[in-house]
């Protein structure tokens, strides 16, 4: 189905007539000519006309891809598949490079590099020539984009261990910046928190206060909604791990009281994996 068939079948579901969609927007015979003829919309046509319409630029192209994923859908899943059971193989990860070659699509490089270094972390090489080959060009790629979208965001959470701490305290306040970019858009709040969790988590195996201390910061300035109670509710028990780090104090009893919290909402194993990193950071 074309475009504009597509969008005519959309509008006349919802019972829109052509003179009420395009009112203030454009002429009827704009919207006319591209349910009939498929004519060409600017990106600021089309976008207002679906924004009337409820639907999602994402949701209209999923849509006109008859509600199947793209090459791009499909090799993601079938990645974090593989990541996930730890078959990241020399032979899929090649065929990565080759969609790359074939494409010029970043996208299949970017996965490529992200397998071999997910790959070389497994084996704990991180001394290699090509890990900090590859690692490199993951950071001047991310480095060099103001405006981080869902694509950008995804790579720094999944590759924040190729990132020493001294370029990623470096960094930090424009990383931040990113983050708050995007924090009112609930669709942005799992992946945002996931990101946050992430860099605390790295910044206490690394024992360094003064990374974790943006981190803290940033949650406190988050919107109080119900998307970052997770995510708020790590506060306190980063709290303590910070001012351990500073004092080589820490109050147990408000550490126990914030993991029991995890326990209480039904996160058991998230639970332990927190009392075994504090066990373990203790000792």
């Amino acid at each position: 189905m074309k475009q504009g068939e597509l969008f005519q079948k959309l509008r006349k579901e919802r019972r829109i007539s052509q003179e009420t969609l395009v009112q203030g927007l454009s002429s009827r015979s704009t919207l006319s000519s591209f349910e009939n003829r498929n004519t060409q919309l600017s990106s600021e046509i089309l976008f207002a006309y679906l924004d009337r319409l409820n639907i999602t630029p994402n949701e209209f192209q999923f849509l006109l891809n008859s509600c199947t994923p793209t090459k791009k859908q499909k090799y993601s899943k079938l990645y974090h598949e593989r990541h996930y059971e730890r078959t990241l193989t020399t032979d899929f990860l090649e065929s990565l490079l080759i969609e790359y070659h074939q494409s010029k699509d970043v996208f299949y490089l970017l996965l490529y590099l992200q397998g071999s270094l997910e790959n070389a972390r497994q084996e704990a090489d991180f001394h290699s020539i090509l890990f900090k080959e590859q690692a490199q060009i993951v950071q001047e790629y991310l480095f060099r984009i103001e405006t981080w979208g869902k694509f950008e965001f995804t790579f720094f959470i999944n590759l924040l261990f190729i990132f020493d701490e001294e370029l990623l305290q470096r960094q930090m306040p424009q990383i931040l910046d990113k983050i708050m970019t995007q924090a009112e858009d609930y669709l942005y709040s799992n992946m945002i928190s996931v990101a946050i969790l992430n860099g605390c988590h790295y910044a206490t195996l690394k024992k360094n206060p003064s990374l974790l201390q943006p981190f803290l910061q940033t949650i406190d300035s988050l919107p109080n909604t119900p998307h970052y109670f997770y995510l708020k509710s790590h506060r306190p028990f980063y709290e303590q791990i910070h001012h351990y780090l500073r004092t080589k104090k820490i109050d147990l009893e408000q550490v126990n009281q914030a993991l029991a919290c995890f326990k209480q909402m039904g996160y058991d194993t998230h639970e332990e994996r927190l009392r075994v990193l504090i066990n373990d950071f203790m000792l």
